[in-house]
């Protein structure tokens, strides 16, 4: 190919490009001459343009650090990830703080000797060779042991066992797959984990930009998560997928395309509407974990399939050594008895805690020797205490640990939720955590858990009021017989939850895998049209 028949090429790449894509496709080519002329014969443009792509879509590099790191770059006005392409790297530049440059070449003779770019070359091929992007690092640039633990394979790592002749190989794909927030684990990882061997599946977790390179295709099906995958190069994954000919499975248990303006995470969020939107049109099945959102996300794609919330992992049930028992509860001071009030949730429940904060005050203003204690949950209930999740314990599995520990402490917990549309279509996993806890509590009487708790047997149910919150919470404080059988009963629903969770995902596995005719909807069909989708 000439010049001129590479530079046509160049310009088609950028017009059929996704709008997204064309500012980083364009900020590449027109650094092209930045290239040293004797490295053009193996560097095509459209090579360039497209290892450009890749690396500025991707997690691994950080422009922003590559621009504090090096001075001399951010002065000059060079597009970062090209000067990294041109020069960066031959000089020993890092990408960002996840990877090293010198450390990968030295340790990967091959790659130094071929000279491919360092970083490409991890993405493309060595994340999934288990090669290590710098010391001291774990299988595929994770954090060393981080997910190890949840039993996850890790492609290409000595751990991961190799797939029987029936298995199907699942990449599954979560936000900050080096330290999972707890949906990931909840939803997605320990799920995936625990059906495998029923459902005859490989998981191996990997970067959500290894969804645009070639070797996607050694996978039989993916597994994408919420917003796990950029905005930026969602439509990019969902051709190269379709190309490949590989499906995947959308997972989403939040309406986060949709969230009302007050709430607390619709920052993080904003760009993401339109993409999430994108992958609930074209994924080939998708789960979630209420009947209400199911219809929300039928709107989108019929093969939708409920797949319960439900702390149904051993981690609930496993014995904890009395000595951590021991050192968590002196490290909180909580090894008193003392009436003590637990909440437990995310800071985007701010504006419940506000709801019922005049409560608590009146609460502790009634009953000075009772103590609040919060876990997370944005601001702080009046009197409360807040108790910090030591990062031993940031793991799902150990947090459950941890979490146990303290909830063995309370006498009572709360769940306080506003009951807005945003909220309806949540699910009660508060409750189930609680309930698994063996801790008696209070509930909104509000959907989710309107439709769940049994008022008096698993749970109170309070209305949205002060008089309302302040009663239920004094009159369960005094009530020890009461509490003794809201415990039992939560305990005894929330197991009962676990095996109709896991059957749930076990078949949810088995008809977006193909291995069992789906029972209610169509594989990937929108409701409005008919598509070939993903398989």
């Amino acid at each position: 190919m000439d010049l001129n028949a590479r530079s046509r090429a160049a310009r088609h790449t950028v017009a059929s490009a996704s709008e997204g894509v064309r500012r980083t496709i364009l900020a590449a080519y027109r650094c092209r001459h930045l290239i040293n002329r004797a490295e053009l014969p193996r560097m095509t443009v459209l090579g360039l343009v497209r290892d450009h792509l890749l690396l500025s879509s991707s997690v691994w590099f950080d422009t922003a650090w590559y621009l504090r790191q090096y001075p001399d770059v951010a002065s000059s006005g060079v597009d970062a990830v090209a000067h990294y392409q041109a020069f960066g790297a031959r000089e020993g530049r890092d990408p960002g703080p996840r990877f090293s440059t010198s450390f990968y070449l030295e340790g990967n003779r091959d790659v130094a000797v071929s000279g491919m770019n360092p970083l490409v070359h991890f993405i493309k091929h060595g994340m999934a060779e288990g090669r290590l992007p710098r010391a001291g690092s774990g299988p595929a640039g994770t954090r060393q042991g981080a997910l190890g633990e949840i039993g996850i394979a890790f492609p290409g790592s000595a751990a991961s066992p190799v797939p029987g002749p029936s298995e199907r190989r699942i990449a599954i794909v979560v936000k900050n797959c080096s330290s999972p927030r707890a949906t990931a684990y909840i939803r997605v990882l320990l799920p995936w984990r625990l059906v495998a061997p029923s459902v005859a599946c490989l998981p191996v977790l990997v970067e959500a930009e290894f969804l645009l390179t070639e070797e996607v295709a050694e996978f039989d099906a993916v597994v994408i998560q919420r917003d796990a995958v950029s905005p930026r190069i969602v439509t990019d994954v969902v051709d190269n997928l379709r190309k490949a000919g590989i499906p995947f499975l959308f997972e989403i248990d939040d309406l986060l395309w949709d969230l009302p303006s007050d709430h607390p995470d619709r920052a993080e969020y904003a760009n993401a509407s339109g993409s999430l939107t994108h992958l609930m049109r074209h994924a080939r099945m998708i789960s979630t974990s209420t009947e209400k959102l199911r219809t929300e996300i039928s709107r989108h794609n019929l093969s939708t399939m409920v797949v319960p919330n439900s702390p149904w992992f051993e981690c609930w049930e496993e014995r904890i050594d009395p000595g951590i028992v021991e050192e968590v509860r002196r490290a909180n001071r909580i090894d008193r008895e003392v009436p003590r009030i637990l909440y437990m949730g995310s800071a985007s429940h701010a504006h419940d805690l506000a709801m019922v904060s005049p409560a608590i005050a009146d609460v502790v203003r009634r009953r000075p020797d009772a103590e609040v204690i919060q876990i997370g949950g944005g601001g702080l209930l009046p009197s409360a205490r807040r108790l910090a999740v030591p990062h031993r314990f940031s793991s799902y599995e150990a947090f459950v640990q941890w979490f146990r520990i303290v909830a063995g402490t309370a006498t009572i917990g709360i769940a306080p939720l506003r009951g807005t549309r945003f909220d309806s279509m949540k699910s009660d996993v508060k409750a189930l955590d609680y309930g698994r806890a063996g801790l008696p509590a209070i509930f909104s009487d509000a959907e989710p858990y309107r439709g769940s708790i049994v008022d008096g047997r698993t749970g109170i149910l309070a209305g949205n009021t002060h008089e309302s919150w302040t009663r239920a919470i004094l009159d369960l404080l005094d009530d020890q017989a009461g509490r003794e059988q809201l415990a039992m009963g939560a305990r005894q629903w929330a197991r009962e939850r676990g095996s109709a969770a896991r059957r749930a995902h076990e078949r949810f596995a088995r008809e977006a895998l193909g291995t069992e005719a789906p029972a209610d909807c169509r594989l990937g069909q929108h409701p409005s049209e008919e598509r070939s989708g993903m398989g």
